[in-house]
């Protein structure tokens, strides 16, 4: 299998192309467009020596993916869960301090009858 050579290269590229670079650096968290390059040569490079091995690394790709959303899912439904059950020690607690005003108001009513 053949490697890819340290060369610099130039070429002329539309300005909507390096505009679309920029946002994939970014994106990708790359330092500058010419990451971004070296990456999309390496990909392609690797597309056309090994195509299995470029499946499968796509293939990994989407698993990573899939398995951070589903933990974002459950995250999501735990932060759900926890919001009902404060919600209900909220409302639990505020019928426990009108039952509390009430038999005071009684208190107070019983008391100024035997005044």
């Amino acid at each position: 299998m053949t490697t890819l050579a340290d060369t610099i290269v130039s070429v002329r590229v539309p300005s909507s192309i390096i505009k679309e670079l920029r946002i994939l650096a970014e994106k990708n968290h790359y330092m500058d467009i010419s990451e971004e390059v070296r990456s999309i040569a390496r990909d392609n490079w690797l597309k056309s020596q090994n195509p299995v091995l470029h499946e499968l690394k796509i293939l990994k790709n989407e698993i990573t993916r899939n398995v951070k959303s589903k933990k974002q899912e459950n995250l999501i439904d735990e932060i759900h869960k926890v919001k009902a059950e404060i919600a209900e020690m909220i409302e639990g607690k505020m019928k426990n301090e009108t039952k509390l005003k009430r038999s005071k108001s009684k208190e107070d009513n019983f008391i100024e009858e035997i005044e």
